[in-house]
């Protein structure tokens, strides 16, 4: 059952996005003033059943306590005293000011049982002169406190203070600050504790020996360990609320800060052309001593760098301060990086080191032979394969029969050119077939060009046009037309005015897609039901919707784009 719920209400949700009217069950032109109307002439509408535990909790998924949400509670619930406390019946949820709740949906069996139970009130209560001495609670209007009032036998009624009651009864507590010893770290500590001497702690001692415990002593002999009394742990509080606190005392935490033994000010004294700073210990004040001072530029190291190059037989130092001519720097594609360390000229100014890179690179690859060889390698690498090899070589794979140069040619001296390699003498053919292959597979150019010249075009007024796809042995089409719905009473309808012209090739209906007229049209339905196909008018019309649901449009012109499938066969391979 709550899944065929979700799927109607899904469905719901979709057709009035699409539709912005309202949806129609068994109607195909729903009232203008519903959102959803359902017409049936044998069947009704199953609101979920939903067992109630607690009118005040709201009870459903993800717990939104929605507004006038409606449910059918299925199962009664009694309290001890086998008193009903939760009806079957309708309820619907309603957040009032003082907490939400479930409402019942009232019926005239609930209002005749009401006016059962008062007859046995009046009965056991008595009225006029029979009663007398009934206590009534008044609630009290928008938001004031109730009152206890007593009804006499003239109907009369008093106001009970409930203010002079409460006083008459009200204890009074109070707090207490013990010292207490407990062991720390195997080292005994005296600590001081808060007390809570409350209500029911008063109470119980008075209760334990009423004879000798008044409540005026209590204050003078209570002590710590008597029932209910409760310990009030700062450090806790203060461990939890710390960032809070030291928040709200920066200025004090700063000035105590200053005035610790070992505190020290930081002091930049450089002259303008770099950093000096001074660190001097705090006396007691928190002013600075003149004393003690650490001077960290003193400690500061001078990052420097140089270039070595071998030449086989030793390592050859060369100055990385020298700057590259302005030739160098200019000349197309070069790099060459400037690092500036903490070392200084006589004017203050850091001293620069050169990497040159474009220089650097281009004595490595003249230089070493094992970086030549590799290059070499890349370069002359191809690809090939001996013709006696049954299988071509894949060229997404390393081949270990790759050799030089690639020529083209009538090697076989058959009036046929190929493609060949040549190495150690013995001619090698090259089948490029994979090579072909791997690049419609991959190379994504390559993909988009070819999904450009098969494309399938489909144009309003030039009728139906295959797709390439095929189901069943025959071919399926695509047709875009126009549609028009024109409704004078409503001014919506979920069918259109007249049928659409589909053609003799029309078999079977695969999809309906309707679009808002205009270039900037959105979709507004994407399902159809009532297929109907005149084969001697070669026409089609149909209902938006699904089943019995129908999905009404706006009168107004569409573009319908129809997929379906032909009479006409596929031809075979």
């Amino acid at each position: 059952m709550r899944k065929n719920i979700i799927t109607l209400v899904a469905l719901t949700l979709s057709f009035g996005a699409f539709a912005q009217i309202g949806t129609g069950f068994g109607t195909k032109k729903p009232s203008p003033a519903a959102i959803l109307e359902v017409k049936s002439e044998n069947k009704g509408v199953l609101i979920p059943r939903i067992e109630l535990k607690d009118l005040n909790t709201f009870g459903l998924a993800a717990d939104t306590k929605d507004e006038g949400m409606l449910i059918y509670n299925s199962t009664e619930v009694k309290d001890a005293s086998n008193v009903v406390t939760i009806g079957i019946g309708f309820y619907y949820w309603t957040n009032k000011p003082t907490g939400g709740q479930w409402e019942k949906v009232t019926s005239q069996s609930v209002v005749n049982n009401l006016v059962d139970r008062i007859t046995v009130i009046e009965s056991t209560t008595g009225s006029g002169e029979t009663g007398g001495g009934t206590v009534v609670y008044i609630p009290g209007e928008d938001g004031k406190p109730g009152k206890l009032v007593i009804i006499d036998k003239t109907n009369g009624s008093s106001e009970i203070p409930l203010d002079e009651i409460l006083l008459g009864n009200e204890t009074e507590t109070f707090f207490k600050v013990v010292e207490v010893e407990e062991e720390v770290d195997n080292v005994k500590k005296t600590f001081k504790k808060l007390h809570y001497f409350g209500e029911e702690a008063i109470s119980k001692w008075i209760l334990k020996d009423p004879k000798n415990n008044k409540r005026e002593d209590a204050q003078t002999k209570m002590t710590v360990t008597d029932d209910k009394v409760a310990v009030i742990d700062i450090s806790s509080v203060v461990s939890s609320n710390f960032e809070r606190i030291v928040e709200d005392n920066k200025k004090v935490i700063s000035e105590t800060i200053n005035k610790l033994d070992g505190s020290v000010s930081i002091k930049d004294a450089g002259d303008g052309k770099g950093y000096y700073f001074e660190v001097k210990k705090l006396d007691a004040a928190g002013d600075p001593l003149p004393s003690e001072i650490i001077y960290f530029n003193s400690m500061e190291t001078k990052t420097s760098f140089v270039k070595t190059i071998g030449d086989a037989a030793t390592a050859i130092e060369k100055d990385a301060k020298v700057a590259p001519t302005e030739a160098e720097l200019k000349a197309k594609g070069s790099v060459v990086y400037k690092f500036l360390g903490e070392e200084k000229d006589a004017a203050g100014n850091p001293i620069p080191y050169y990497i040159n890179a474009t220089s650097d690179f281009l004595e490595i690859v003249k230089n070493n032979e094992t970086i030549q060889k590799e290059i070499t390698k890349v370069v002359n690498t191809g690809g090939g394969t001996d013709p006696g090899t049954p299988e071509p070589v894949d060229p997404t794979k390393p081949d270990p029969n790759s050799y030089g140069n690639v020529y083209y040619g009538d090697v076989n001296k058959d009036g046929n050119p190929i493609l060949y390699t040549v190495n150690d003498g013995k001619t090698y053919a090259i089948d490029i077939s994979q090579n072909i292959l791997n690049e419609i597979t991959n190379n994504q150019d390559i993909i988009e060009k070819l999904k450009e010249q098969t494309t399938v075009v489909v144009k309003d007024g030039e009728g139906a046009v295959n797709t390439g796809e095929v189901i069943n042995g025959f071919q399926v089409k695509k047709l875009v037309t126009k549609v028009t719905v024109e409704d004078t009473t409503y001014g919506y309808d979920s069918t259109f005015k007249t049928a659409i012209p589909v053609g003799d090739s029309f078999a079977r209906l695969l999809k309906a897609t309707v679009l808002k007229g205009g270039v900037d049209g959105q979709l507004v339905a994407d399902s159809a039901t009532e297929v109907v196909f005149d084969k001697g008018a070669k026409t089609l019309k149909f209902s938006f919707g699904v089943g019995e649901m129908y999905t009404p449009v706006f009168n107004g012109d569409y573009d319908v784009i129809l997929e379906f499938i032909s009479t006409e066969a596929a031809p075979t391979k």
